[in-house]
């Protein structure tokens, strides 16, 4: 008797190319499902590390006033020169708040880098950051030493103790070519260094503005362009009124105008608008509360000690 052979498949045809372009088309929209959310998570992770940063200066930031008795000024003028502190009363009282014995008729030629010995130097929001929380630089090595215990001269690279670093900077200089390295820059090509934050390809520094122990915020501490931030569009009711204001350009490395922000008010002219209280309760409705619009729409992704998350994040 014959045995019977098993029955046999037929062999399966490939994929037909309407098969191919429906799972290309599922793998698509998922991708586009999923991206956003990996691109949210990414940026959500960056943003946060920024907060933590902005976190760890503000520590310098009390620690170098627990030392010294006030913040960081955001506004000096160093003169090399002795003469040339008659003309600087302002610079002269903020370094004698620190610094009580400082010797200002002492010739501190080449405090720059530079062999001029009728130098100013002026330092605004974004150097002074640096300045004192780093402290100066070590010719040799390019890095920053805090300042010396000396009383009179705290500006001298001694091998005594020291005061500071405040703030450990990824950073320094090559002492190879004077130009900054790491995360500090000098945005402004003046020679003296700036702190970026940690967001990735950042080119533009922290802005700092002191409110000089409750004084006052000065507008013009980081230059005319960009003016700390208040409440109110008179510029009475400044955030952090008693302290000082840290600000990052966010993603776009632009940090638009600043001024006048109240965070119940989208366009940040103090008052609710047609259009921002529609329901008539006397609140920004949510739908405007996250919206920096018009010609200050660059600040709605800038990042502040004073607002958690993005600014345009209300």
């Amino acid at each position: 008797m014959q045995a019977q052979r098993p029955a046999t498949r037929p062999a399966r045809a490939a994929f037909t190319l309407i098969e191919i372009l429906m799972v290309v088309a599922i793998l698509a929209i998922l991708a586009a499902l999923i991206l956003p959310a990996v691109n949210n998570a990414r940026l959500t992770a960056q943003y946060a590390q920024v907060n933590a940063d902005m976190q760890q200066i503000g520590a310098a930031i009390t620690a170098f006033k627990v030392r010294f008795g006030v913040e960081p000024p955001s506004a000096i003028v160093i003169c090399e020169n002795p003469a040339d502190w008659a003309t600087e009363a302002v610079s002269r009282r903020r370094i004698k708040q620190i610094w009580p014995q400082f010797d200002f008729s002492k010739n501190r030629a080449g405090f720059d880098g530079k062999a001029s010995t009728t130098t100013k130097v002026p330092l605004d929001g974004r150097e002074c950051l640096v300045f004192f929380l780093g402290g100066m630089v070590d010719g040799g090595s390019g890095a920053l030493r805090g300042f010396s215990k000396n009383p009179s001269d705290p500006f001298l690279l001694d091998n005594g103790t020291r005061d500071g670093p405040f703030l450990e900077i990824n950073g320094g200089f090559d002492p190879s070519t004077g130009r900054p390295t790491g995360r500090l820059v000098d945005s402004d090509g003046d020679g003296a260094p700036e702190l970026v934050d940690t967001l990735n390809s950042q080119t533009q520094p922290y802005l700092y503005f002191s409110s000089y122990g409750g004084a006052g915020y000065q507008v013009t501490d980081n230059g005319s362009s960009f003016s700390p931030y208040f409440r109110d569009a008179g510029r009475s009711d400044p955030y952090n009124s008693d302290g000082y204001q840290l600000i990052s350009p966010g993603m776009d490395n632009a940090y638009g105008s600043g001024g006048p922000l109240d965070t119940e008010d989208a366009n940040g002219n103090g008052t609710l608008d047609s259009g921002e209280d529609t329901n008539g309760n006397g609140q920004l409705d949510r739908e405007v509360r996250n919206v920096l619009s018009g010609t200050r729409q660059a600040e709605a992704d800038n990042l502040t000690n004073f607002h958690s998350g993005l600014l345009g994040d209300k």
